[in-house]
């Protein structure tokens, strides 16, 4: 036996949040990747952290409105990992449970400096070090993958740099 009713049952809509170390780099849980335990993500006002299986929900979320989703960076504990996307926007329906995921992909950093050679018109070298310099790392398809500034004596460390190729 069942009756029909016009009172609201629900008060918004809810995401299902998984966070996990994407292995093969296509941006879906496949069985190869490790769930993320312990990972902070905030909608709105509200912070969960992820389980042993790499999920959290988050509910009562407004509907048919633009709702930030982000990953708190700071919360993941393994190093040497970078999110794809730490934040996205999602809009709710009634009755809705809309699956969020964040694949994490291993990352390193790299580092160097940027010099300018000066030859004197006796043919000596000399290097000096460019400071406050602006550095692009382009990966394959020439999107910038990471920025870094140069310091006083023009090093540079880029971070959270995904793995892969790339030149500057």
């Amino acid at each position: 036996e069942f009756s029909l009713s016009h009172t609201r049952h629900l008060n918004g809509g809810a995401i299902l949040v998984r966070v996990f170390v994407d292995a093969n780099g296509n941006g879906i849980f496949d069985r190869n990747d490790m769930p993320v335990e312990n990972a902070m993500v905030r909608a709105r006002s509200s912070r969960r952290s992820t389980d042993a299986d790499g999920l959290t929900s988050i509910t009562s979320l407004p509907l048919y409105r633009p709702v930030a989703v982000s990953l708190d960076a700071r919360s993941i504990k393994i190093p040497f990992l970078a999110g794809v996307n730490r934040k996205q926007t999602v809009a709710l329906k009634d009755g809705s449970v809309l699956p969020v995921e964040f694949p994490l992909r291993p990352s390193g950093e790299i580092e160097g400096a940027v010099e300018i050679s000066i030859v004197t018109p006796e043919g000596e070298v000399f290097h000096r070090p460019v400071p406050n310099a602006e550095v692009e790392l382009l990966d394959e398809e020439d999107r910038i993958a990471a920025t870094a500034v140069t310091s006083f004596d023009g090093t540079y460390v880029a971070t959270s740099v995904p793995l892969g190729r790339y030149r500057l």
